[in-house]
């Protein structure tokens, strides 16, 4: 269970970007056919925001990757994740859901939590020794 946090948000970050490119392909078509450069902002003429909400979401899916990367790796030297970052994907979400409950936000609540458990484990485990062996592991 410890080092799912990692691959867990990674795959949530797949999933978007799979999303993207399974429902917004003529949208990715179109910022390419567009050259790319200021291709999403909004167009008055064409209020449905599908540019945007194709890029977000792909942003959303590639940095939930590079976060689930650098998570799996901070686990895989230390044994553990710091607090705040559980804590802070939980606020994010819940702020997320109260402006938009329908949205992929659920998905990333259960992460928070348990990203929340992993390190009050980790802490609870790893005493002053532990903990220095673990900060010598990621330094080396």
């Amino acid at each position: 269970m410890r080092r799912l946090c990692g691959r867990l948000l990674m795959a949530t970050g797949a999933l978007d970007v799979l999303y993207v490119l399974v429902f917004h392909s003529r949208q990715l078509a179109a910022i390419a056919q567009d050259g790319f450069f200021d291709a999403i902002g909004p167009n008055v003429a064409y209020a449905t925001f599908d540019r945007e909400t194709a890029f977000w979401h792909l942003a959303f899916g590639l940095m939930a990757i590079i976060l689930g990367g650098l998570i799996h790796w901070a686990q895989a030297r230390t044994g553990t994740l710091p607090a705040f970052l559980g804590w802070s994907l939980l606020a994010l979400s819940v702020a997320a859901l109260v402006l938009m409950p329908v949205s992929g936000f659920w998905i990333v609540l259960p992460q928070a939590v348990l990203m929340i458990l992993v390190s009050r484990r980790g802490h609870s485990r790893t005493g002053s020794g532990a903990k220095s062996e673990g900060m010598r592991r990621a330094a080396g």
